[in-house]
């Protein structure tokens, strides 16, 4: 019996190869088209955020720079007055009775014409004669630290500002409710008669809150995971969400990273949208830290959604 030949096997059925090519030309496109919609609005998204938080932290800047600027005035309006800046003179003769109730009062009639700005605590002036004015949160003002205070005299002594800003502090007052202050100072000087020579006189320190900035801060809600930072010129947190770190020093290495007005770094193992700006009265960073799975929260959804046609 003879074997019959055996036939080829028959290649796809032009049904099929019509059906691959209509399902290529069909998908290719819309993917290629997915793909680039995708890339395009992840880059447009993060840009105009940027832009947004850009301007939102020029916004808390200039928050910052009119408080700071009251708190300058203040310091320069009582440093003006001729009957406190004579009673402060006191390295020859100590002020009497009279004169010091006359100089609390003065200050105090200063201080209210500030009662506007929320978070003022204490404003405290200590002169060579030993004298201490004192008005503010806390009545109890017997223990000073010293040590303390003279280091702000030092360093207020070493500025060649009329305000020196000397960030966020341990209040001198310790029996003060408010643990840490941000504080500002001016050094008066004085003349000696003997030598003529300059010398540092009172010590005047304006002490505000740190709770009022915090409160002013973590009540922006800029989203979740997304916080403010303020940062002093001694590389200090002024303001964090967490308060334990207020008063801590920030690491130089994430400062080294800031490059830009905006970067996205690595901060404690997450990917953050970093932005940042300098107040212009003092110099200090205000920062804002948003995640970066944030910013593309809108795309994924754009992403989603193409998949969803794609596969439909």
């Amino acid at each position: 019996m003879r074997n019959k030949p055996l036939r080829p096997r028959r290649g796809p059925t032009l049904a099929l190869s019509l059906a691959l090519f209509l399902l290529l030309a069909s998908v290719l496109p819309l993917l290629t088209l997915g793909i680039i919609s995708d890339n395009a609005s992840r880059f447009v998204i993060a840009q105009d955020v940027t832009d947004y938080n850009q301007a939102l932290v020029n916004a808390q800047r200039d928050y910052l720079d009119v408080l700071f600027q009251e708190i300058e005035s203040l310091i320069i309006n009582v440093s003006g007055v001729d009957e406190i800046k004579t009673a402060i003179n006191d390295a020859a003769a100590s002020p009497d009775e009279y004169t010091r109730l006359a100089t609390h009062a003065r200050i105090g009639y200063i201080l209210s014409g500030y009662s506007g700005v929320k978070g003022l605590v204490s404003l405290d002036i200590f002169t060579p004669g030993e004298a201490h004015y004192h008005v503010g949160d806390t009545l109890n003002v017997q223990q000073i630290n010293r040590p303390l205070m003279e280091g702000l005299k030092t360093t207020a002594g070493n500025s060649n500002s009329l305000v020196t800003w000397l960030g966020v502090e341990d209040n001198v007052n310790s029996n003060s409710t408010h643990k840490k202050v941000i504080t500002a100072a001016r050094l008066f000087r004085v003349i000696d008669v003997a030598t003529l020579q300059e010398e540092p006189g009172a010590l005047l320190l304006v002490n505000y809150s740190v709770e009022s900035l915090y409160n002013h801060f973590s009540g922006l809600g800029i989203g979740p995971g997304a916080y403010f930072i303020v940062v002093d010129g001694w590389q200090r947190l002024v303001c964090h969400p967490n308060p334990a770190n207020i008063g801590s020093k920030i690491s130089s290495l994430f400062l080294d990273k800031l490059t830009a007005n905006s970067v996205v770094i690595d901060v404690d193992g997450q990917e953050m949208l970093v932005t940042h700006t300098r107040s212009t009265v003092n110099g200090w960073m205000i920062a804002s830290l948003i995640p970066y799975k944030n910013l593309t929260s809108s795309a994924d959804l754009i992403r989603r959604t193409m998949l969803v046609v794609l596969i439909v």
